[in-house]
This record gives C-alpha cells, structure tokens and sequence, in this order.
C-alpha cells in the first residue's frame, strides 16, 4: 500500500480525492471502534498506520479532512484514557505491565503521534479541533492531549 500511496501523492487531485473519500470512509469507523481489549488495540494501531500512510500518500487533499481526523483521534484518545483508568480501578487482570496495559499505552503513543502528523499535513482543519477543545475548558485529560499533539508536532515539523 505505501508505495502505492507514494505514487498518489505525484498524480492528479481527482486521483487523491477518490482515494482519501474510500480510505476514510474505512478508515475513521475503525479508530472510532469501542474496546479495550488486544484485538480492539490492534484495530486501533493498525487503522492508525494506515491512516498517517494515506495522509502522506493524498497529502494534497489531506487539508480538508484534517477536522474529522483529528476529531475522531481525540474522541479515541477519550475513550481510551477513560477505559484505562477504569480497568486500573476495577479488574486485576490490568496491572501496569500487563498486554492490555502495554497495548493501551501504545495505542495511546501511536495516536499522538497520527494526531501530530495531521496537524503537519492538514493545517487549519485539524488545527481548529485542536482550538476547540483548548476552548472549552471543561475536561483537563483532552486539554493535556491536545498539548501533547502540539508539542510533538512542534518536534516532528520539518
């Protein structure tokens, strides 16, 4: 796929576009997918990859799209912060060091990482998600993550 996506990014608009409408249209539900087991993380982490390889391969499309990337990492980055604190509380079987911990921990990292990368490649469009929950001032969690993509944007630029 990521050669493929290589070539896309040489080719017409209509091209790109035809592309990023399908791979989204796979690839949002999938990181939107509610779990917290193995198997959910995988789907996660997978989606993810596959994600930051169509950002870069429709890269002249991207900037459209930013909100509803970043948007759907964020709610996923929510839903993970909160299972995790939840299965630390209350299930044994979810101590620090565990394959669910581990696995939480990367989904977590690769999806800072994917978030940072579309405010690199979407600009404004993901920047205003980013905007709109510093804005809102309601919960510290996402405030704290929207930072952490920013920061490591910062990094990462070029």
């Amino acid at each position: 796929i990521n050669p493929l996506l290589a070539l896309l990014a040489n080719l017409p608009d209509a091209a790109s576009i035809e592309i990023t409408r399908v791979g989204l249209s796979a690839l949002l539900p999938l990181i939107g997918w509610c779990g917290s087991s193995l198997e959910s993380h995988a789907i996660h982490i997978s989606s993810m990859a596959c994600m930051l390889s169509l950002m870069n391969g429709a890269y002249p499309i991207m900037t459209k799209h930013g909100g509803k990337i970043l948007t759907e990492l964020m709610l996923m980055l929510d839903r993970s912060d909160k299972d995790t604190a939840y299965l630390s509380e209350t299930n044994s079987d979810f101590p620090c060091g565990s394959d669910n911990h581990t696995a939480a921990n990367v989904t977590v990292k690769v999806a800072l990482y994917c978030g940072a990368v579309s405010l690199i490649v979407c600009g404004e469009s993901a920047e205003a998600v980013i905007q709109h929950v510093k804005c809102t001032k309601t919960l510290q969690k996402p405030i704290d993550r929207c930072q952490e993509i920013c920061d490591l944007s910062n990094k990462i630029r070029p």
